[in-house]
């Protein structure tokens, strides 16, 4: 467990690095806050203005479930609540992945959840699920897959969740909430992800996909 904000103070981030790994070999891997940091968010602070910022590092769980909950710096500029980059890799196998973030800045439109870098990776391998949920910020978007990519393999789930979703290789005036709620794709399905979204950049191989604005 990496617990920032222990105190409960409303000040404290995660920043992993390029080349910073963890491993747990099927143990739960808990990235967040305060007092119980499975449920509550680490919280942008100082020069750290992401909640969570995971810039090539490599997160792997197993067997065990992976945990990232993230809040902005209230106020900051390009600030995001949970910021994935930079080739960084969020995997499990028969584990649940789980990422909540919350773009806090009042000034600027800021991202719940970022994900970005063409080799940005976040995927289960034998047959766990992934949620994903963002709230952007001063009307930002919930959640931004501009690069890399969300992948669950063998019966895996995929949710995504956000007031605001946005994608990359699609004309700008899609990038607005138009989902229709509870959007489901057969198995095996990557194409009709939804206006916002890439639909190479998200796949559920055999499991169901989902994409619930809003939520």
């Amino acid at each position: 467990t990496l617990n920032a904000d222990r105190d409960g103070s409303g000040a404290g981030a995660i920043s992993m690095a390029s080349g910073s790994r963890i491993v747990s070999n099927g143990g739960n891997l808990v990235l967040g806050g305060g007092a119980a940091p499975g449920t509550t968010a680490a919280v942008g602070s100082g020069a750290l203005v992401h909640g969570v910022q995971l810039s090539g590092a490599n997160l792997q769980s197993g067997a065990g479930n992976i945990s990232v909950r993230g809040q902005s710096l209230a106020g900051a500029g390009t600030a995001h609540g949970v910021l994935i980059d930079g080739n960084a890799v969020v995997q499990a196998a028969a584990g649940t992945i789980t990422i909540t973030g919350t773009g806090a800045s009042a000034t600027t439109q800021s991202r719940g959840v970022n994900i970005a870098d063409v080799n940005t990776r976040i995927a289960t391998t034998g047959g766990g699920h992934i949620r994903i949920a963002g709230t952007g910020g001063n009307a930002g978007t919930g959640i931004s897959v501009l690069a890399g990519a969300v992948d669950a393999a063998g019966a895996g789930r995929v949710r995504v969740l956000g007031a605001r979703l946005m994608g990359r290789r699609l004309p700008a005036e899609l990038d607005q909430p138009q989902f229709q709620v509870g959007t489901q794709l057969a198995p095996g399905g990557n194409e009709g992800v939804g206006p916002g979204l890439c639909p190479e950049a998200i796949r559920a191989l055999r499991g169901e996909l989902d994409v619930v604005p809003g939520a």
